[in-house]
């Protein structure tokens, strides 16, 4: 019955306004902002399926999907910022701004953790001393669960902000090498960010993309399930291999950037988009930061033997907790983005 509204869910988010467009086209600001949506929402499921210890096909499927959640974001965060007006000419100002306004959200759910610990006397990933808040501010310390995504997205602005200064080599390829010299340099480091490259090629060739022929269209389609489906296999396999960490990182970066491209390539055909994910896709990045703790919260009143009860109680916290944390931090951004 859980899974079966988890399917009722997502179907309700997906559905109402779901069309097949008349004409490809790239991905437009609300259908991106829908797509964070609904992101948003399974990264959420993925990881409340992580409680429960007997999983059927579908709770196991979506405990399996982080990597490819988390890689569309990667994907959006850099298609989108390659379709700003400040792309082409981005100056240091520009970078520290746009890390700043990362940051505004992210310290207020930082105290909103703290307070709900300190209230409620929650356990978190870590030992809640001066120490370790203080290195939470710069994201050293994870008070914040999952928070490495925000440490990992102003690492890959970083690295933009250099590569785009290089004239000998092409950016794009730059790009890669140095995500590639840091998958290896830092052991178990989430590779799903490769897919935020890959975000910056699509834009460039989205021309191209855009204008494929029904027979050109459905076979990138195929090749890119296809791929997806042997590195997936790949995982699965590497345990029997020596070079397991290789492996699979290979298998989590490629599987990861194949989905994200395939996700694109889907949506120049389908538009989605309705009231509701438009919601939750412009709260999308405070519902990610929230979310652990609205699991937190939930577990303090009910446990997964009351699935209904723990699941519906964590969503309502994370719905009101990243409203409240987006209106809170937009004014401050607002005033960020005109300095």
């Amino acid at each position: 019955m859980f899974s079966l509204m988890l399917i009722l869910i997502i179907c309700i988010l997906i559905l109402p306004g779901i069309r097949i467009k008349k004409e490809a086209s790239g991905l437009s600001l609300d259908e991106s902002t829908a797509l964070k949506g609904l992101l948003c929402v399974t990264i959420f499921f993925h990881h409340f399926s992580g409680w429960f210890t007997d999983l059927d096909p579908v709770l196991y499927l979506i405990s399996h999907c982080g990597s490819f959640i988390v890689s569309v974001f990667f994907f959006l965060s850099a298609y989108g910022l390659s379709k700003s007006s400040k792309w082409q000419n981005q100056t240091f100002k520009d970078l520290i701004l746009r890390i700043l306004k990362l940051c505004i959200p992210f310290w207020i759910t930082d105290i909103l953790y703290l307070i709900v610990h300190f209230c409620m006397d929650i356990r978190l990933s870590v030992d809640v001393n001066l120490k370790n808040i203080l290195l939470s501010t710069l994201n050293l310390s994870e008070i914040v669960s999952f928070s490495w995504f925000v440490s990992t997205i102003v690492f890959l602005y970083c690295v933009l902000f250099v590569v785009k200064r290089s004239y000998k080599i092409n950016h794009i390829l730059l790009f890669f090498i140095v995500l590639s010299i840091a998958s290896f340099i830092v052991p178990n480091l989430w590779v799903t960010f490769f897919a935020f490259p890959v975000g910056l090629l699509i834009s460039e060739k989205e021309k191209y993309l855009i204008n494929l022929k029904t027979g050109q269209y459905i076979l990138w389609s195929i090749l890119l399930v296809a791929g997806t489906v042997l590195f997936i296999i790949l995982k699965y396999i590497s345990v029997n291999y020596d070079y397991k960490m290789l492996l699979d990182k290979t298998a989590d970066a490629g599987s990861g950037l194949l989905f994200s491209v395939l996700v694109y390539l889907l949506l120049t055909k389908v538009h989605i988009g309705n009231k509701l994910v438009f919601f939750l896709g412009k709260i999308s990045y405070e519902f990610y930061l929230v979310h652990g703790l609205g699991i937190l919260f939930a577990n303090k009143f009910f446990d997964i033997s009351q699935p209904f009860l723990f699941f519906g109680t964590a969503l309502i916290f994370n719905l009101t907790a990243s409203y409240i944390i987006n209106t809170v931090s937009k004014p401050i951004r607002l005033k960020i983005s005109k300095l």
